[in-house]
């Protein structure tokens, strides 16, 4: 069972994976943020925590797979807004597997893993953080209407290891027979 009125972020910490930007919603919106990973930027880690004091935060560090997996299913949702494009982002697969839905922005590798309304909701990178939080409020407000069983077929149907590994071989014959 997730915990109301809190999201998940979960990626090593650095200034390209935006933990400002999700305190400024999880303040905005009003939320408990659980930050999981590794500090790769300790300087800027200290900027955020201390820029962001009236925002709950439970910094819970790197966490062995398992105890990371069980908190992450706890969330209401994984907010993932990188400042680069996120190649694939396994961070979505595993929020997915624990049912939990995820928000992230449509042109990034999340963008092709989610199904938007069915397991998270995708929105448009934007200059404009007013309007990107007012959207990922919104979304906030309605992710109860994703289902969390939906969630969690959509990642064995689609991305359990023996999946990957077909894709994958499916892959390299297509590619490597040319």
């Amino acid at each position: 069972v997730h915990n109301s009125s809190n999201f998940s972020w979960a990626v090593r910490i650095s200034p390209e994976k935006d933990l400002e930007l999700a305190l400024k919603i999880a303040r905005e919106i009003n939320y408990e943020i659980n930050i999981f990973g590794a500090v790769q930027d300790e300087d800027y880690f200290n900027h955020c925590i201390n820029s962001y004091q009236d925002v709950k935060i439970n910094f819970q560090g790197h966490l062995e797979t398992n105890d990371f997996q069980r908190e992450l299913g706890r969330s209401e949702f994984l907010l993932m807004l990188p400042n680069w494009l996120e190649a694939y982002g396994i961070v979505v697969t595993e929020a997915l597997a624990t049912g939990t839905p995820v928000i992230s922005y449509l042109d990034s590798g999340p963008g092709e893993i989610i199904k938007n309304n069915q397991t998270g909701y995708l929105v448009k990178r934007s200059e404009d953080q007013i309007s990107l939080i007012e959207e990922i409020k919104s979304y906030s407000e309605k992710i109860n209407l994703i289902s969390r069983s939906d969630c969690r077929r959509y990642a064995e149907e689609n991305f359990s290891e023996d999946k990957m590994v077909d894709k994958l071989a499916s892959w390299l014959a297509k590619n490597l027979s040319s």
